[in-house]
């Protein structure tokens, strides 16, 4: 499902997948103003929130909900030239990326990435 069609809807688990600089948030297009870009930059920063919301606690089974918000680090170059996402670096083949910079605006209450 997408962040989109999450709106209104509620689950135990959610998982936002592909959090990386390029895709959440997307490359600004440079065919748009500083001014739309900051909007269009500002409507991913609320699609994320709408995300982030949907995870909520199942009173019957006494459980928190869950919420992981993933990212790669590293993918092939050809995908990532394709998906529009611009590297951090490249080796031969592969694309190294950053995590969106969403991640890091959730602050220091967040709780700390954990390596899968």
């Amino acid at each position: 499902m997408s962040l989109h069609k999450s709106k209104g809807l509620i689950s135990p688990v959610v998982v936002i997948a592909g959090c990386i600089e390029g895709l959440l948030p997307a490359a600004p297009d440079p065919d748009k103003s500083p001014q739309e870009q900051q909007a269009d930059l500002e409507e991913q920063r609320r699609l994320l929130y709408v995300g982030l919301t949907r995870v909520k606690a199942v009173p019957e089974s006494n459980q928190p909900g869950v919420l992981l918000l993933t990212y790669s680090r590293s993918m092939t170059l050809a995908d990532a030239m394709q998906s529009g996402i611009r590297p951090a670096r490249v080796s031969y083949a592969d694309a190294f990326v950053n995590a969106s910079r969403f991640i890091r605006e959730l602050g220091p209450s967040a709780p700390p990435p954990r390596a899968g």
